[in-house]
């Protein structure tokens, strides 16, 4: 018989060495996980509040420096969509002032071309061909509108949408 009890003492020490390389290594990768984690996640959380915020409305842009290139180049789409968004809304408000302006000219006429005629002042007569005219001028911005309406919803390219051959003719005739 040998004697083992010598490299039985130095096999519990190699496995209790072992055992704590292994501890360490566990230890150094749960670390070095979540502080990936943590550098993917904020990131992102930080884009996510910025599109939330875009989708509430709030349409101010955001300098938002990441390490990785991918967010950033996502960072800076988002901030010209903004941007776009922005120019958008302040010509629909452009456009909405106009229209209204420009529909209030004739509107102000007609009533008070109407008022003439209620009140006697004005030639019945007259003021009627000066409501007919403006009324046709309303008719006309209206069609303008419902024109541009439309062209907003179209459909886009190679794609069938349905049409109502009815207002296509009625559009004809009436220029």
């Amino acid at each position: 018989y040998v004697d083992v009890t010598a490299i039985t003492a130095f096999a519990k020490q190699i496995n209790l060495v072992l055992l704590i390389i292994i501890a360490a290594a566990v230890l150094i990768c749960v670390f070095l996980s979540r502080s990936f984690a943590r550098s993917f996640a904020e990131p992102v959380q930080q884009l996510s509040e910025f599109a939330a915020e875009i989708g509430v409305g709030k349409l101010d842009q955001k300098d938002m420096d990441f390490r990785d290139v991918e967010f950033g180049k996502l960072a800076g789409s988002m901030n010209r969509v903004v941007g776009e968004l922005d120019q958008a809304k302040q010509k629909q408000e452009t456009f909405f002032q106009n229209v209204s302006h420009e529909l209030r000219t004739p509107l102000t006429s007609i009533r008070g071309n109407a008022e003439g005629i209620l009140y006697g002042v004005i030639e019945p007569q007259k003021a009627g061909k000066v409501i007919l005219s403006e009324s046709d001028k309303l008719s006309g911005m209206v069609e303008d509108i419902l024109y541009l309406s439309r062209m907003g919803k179209a459909a886009p390219e190679g794609q069938a949408a349905p049409i109502d051959l009815r207002e296509i003719l009625s559009l004809c005739v009436s220029e």
